[in-house]
């Protein structure tokens, strides 16, 4: 779950027809990818217009979802200056290698990372954390520990 103070929904004076809006609801919720996540975002600009915030920030909230999944996170939030991280146990056992990487990962920035529990990682970055910079951090870590 990704928990940002966000929010994340299709307002009813962009999306009026209700079953409209729950296609799409359930078109995003689906998408297996940030492409076709990119797509189904694409697809809702070119039928009624100009994406407002709210659409966006489900948009980014979905991507962030989409990022995470692989890591066995099961929890991400914002919480003050920190993003607090909090992993599936069960599905880090199954992935040593992926285990071995995060943890890798966080013991080789102290500054950044803070061990909780064996499952809880704080991360306070030296910048503000706006929900792109949450983004970005998500795809940062996944193609670092991905790529190992």
């Amino acid at each position: 779950d990704v928990s940002l103070g966000l929010s994340c929904y299709i307002p009813q004076n962009y999306i009026q027809e209700e079953g409209a809006r729950i296609k799409f609801y359930k078109k995003l919720a689906n998408a297996s990818d940030l492409n076709q996540l990119n797509q189904i975002a694409e697809e809702i600009m070119d039928i009624y217009g100009p994406i407002p915030e709210y659409v966006q920030n489900l948009v980014l909230t979905l991507k962030m979802r989409l990022l995470i999944k692989p890591l066995c996170l099961k929890q991400v939030s914002l919480a003050k200056e920190a993003l607090l991280l909090r992993f599936d146990t069960s599905s880090l056992e199954k992935k040593p290698a992926l285990s071995q990487a995060l943890i890798q990962y966080f013991l080789s920035k102290p500054k950044l990372f803070k061990f909780h529990s064996p499952t809880q990682v704080d991360y306070k970055p030296t910048q503000l954390l706006t929900p792109q910079a949450v983004l970005d951090f998500c795809q940062n870590l996944k193609d670092q520990v991905t790529s190992a």
